[in-house]
C-alpha cells in the first residue's frame, strides 16, 4: 500500500488547507461516528442561525461525552466538529461561511426515511472515502484470517513508511478512529479478527435511488447552470461545488462522487461543451482531472 506523499507530511498536517481537493491518507476524524447524523441534522435545521447552530452542536457533544472532563466549547466545535465534518466531506468553507455539502443533505434525508436507509447512505459515504484515501478495506482483505488491529497497523506503517515513535503514535490514533467508523457502518467487523463485510459493502455501493441517464444528467446540469447564472448574467464560470450541490439535491440519492463521475463522463460530449478552469488559490469542492485541479465550470450548448 503506497502513500501518495511523504509520511511525515501525510500524517502530521491536519488543517483544511492541506485537505482541499484531496483526501488525507487517513481522515482525521475526532467526532464519534454515532454523533455525525445528529450533528448533521443540526447543520440543516440551524443553517440560518450560525450562533444557535454552534451552541446546539457544543451541547450535543458535551452531553454525549464519556470523558470525565468534557471538551471545552472551543475544542468541541473548532477542534472536533468542523475538522471532522470537513474530512468526511460533509461541509466546506471556513466558519462562519461554512456550508453543508450535498452528502450532508443526503445523509439527513436518508435518516429521515428510516434508520436503516440512513445507515446505508452513511456506509456508502464512508466506503467511498476509504476507497479514495486510506484503503483500509483493501488492506484488511489482503491480511491473513484472524489478523487484528496490530497487524493492520504494521501493514499501514510499512505502506506509509512510518519510522519514528511519534509517527507511529499518530498512525495508531488515526487507525483506531477510522476503524471505529468502518465498524459503526458495519463495513468491517472485529469479533474474531478484522473482517470485511462484503454483503453490507455490496448493499451500500448499490443502494442508489439514483437512476440517471447521460442525457438526463446533461439536461439537469444545464438547467442548474442557467438557474445559478440567472441572477448574475455576467457570471460565466460557476464554482463546481455550487452546481454540484444544486444537481445532487435535485436528485435524491445522489452523492458528490456520483456527480463527479457523471461530469467526467460527460466532458467531451458533442451535445454540451464543458470548460473547466483552475482556481487562483486552492479552494474546497473542486475536481481533479489527471494532475490538474479545477474549481470553475462553464457550459456551452451546441
Amino acid at each position: 500500500m503506497k502513500s501518495p506523499m511523504n509520511a511525515r507530511t501525510a500524517l502530521s498536517i491536519l488543517d483544511a488547507e492541506r485537505y482541499l481537493g484531496m483526501n488525507d491518507p487517513i481522515p482525521a476524524v475526532k467526532l464519534p461516528p454515532e454523533l455525525v447524523p445528529k450533528i448533521c441534522r443540526i447543520f440543516i435545521e440551524r443553517s440560518s442561525n450560525p450562533e444557535q447552530l454552534k451552541t446546539e452542536v457544543i451541547s450535543c457533544i458535551r452531553s454525549n461525552s464519556v470523558r470525565v472532563r468534557p471538551p471545552s466549547d472551543k475544542n468541541a466545535f473548532r477542534a472536533v466538529t468542523l475538522p471532522s465534518l470537513r474530512h468526511l466531506g460533509l461541509i466546506e468553507g471556513k466558519w462562519p461561511e461554512t456550508h453543508k455539502t450535498a452528502d450532508l443533505a443526503e445523509l439527513v434525508r436518508s435518516f429521515t426515511i428510516s434508520t436503516s436507509t440512513g445507515m446505508r447512505a452513511y456506509g456508502r459515504i464512508i466506503a467511498v472515502l476509504d476507497a479514495k484515501g486510506p484503503k483500509f478495506m483493501d488492506a484488511i482483505r489482503s491480511l491473513s484470517p484472524k489478523s487484528g488491529e496490530e497487524e493492520l497497523l504494521r501493514f499501514l506503517a510499512r505502506g506509509f513508511g512510518v519510522v519514528s515513535e511519534n509517527e507511529l503514535r499518530e498512525l495508531r490514533d488515526r487507525t483506531k478512529r477510522w476503524l471505529t467508523y468502518l465498524n459503526y457502518v458495519e463495513l468491517v467487523t472485529d469479533s474474531s479478527g478484522l473482517k470485511l463485510n462484503d454483503a453490507i459493502l455490496r448493499i451500500d455501493m448499490s443502494n442508489k435511488s439514483l437512476v440517471l441517464s447521460r442525457n438526463e444528467f446533461v439536461s439537469l446540469l444545464s438547467q442548474k447552470y442557467r438557474e445559478i447564472r440567472m441572477g448574475s448574467p455576467d457570471l460565466v464560470y460557476v464554482p463546481i461545488p455550487q452546481i454540484r450541490d444544486a444537481v445532487c439535491q435535485a436528485k435524491p440519492g445522489m452523492l458528490k462522487e456520483d456527480f463527479y463521475d457523471l461530469l467526467k463522463e460527460t466532458i467531451g460530449g458533442k451535445d454540451l461543451r464543458i470548460l473547466l478552469s483552475e482556481p487562483m488559490t486552492r479552494q474546497e469542492g473542486g475536481m481533479w482531472m489527471g494532475q490538474k485541479y479545477y474549481y470553475y465550470i462553464s457550459l456551452y450548448e451546441s
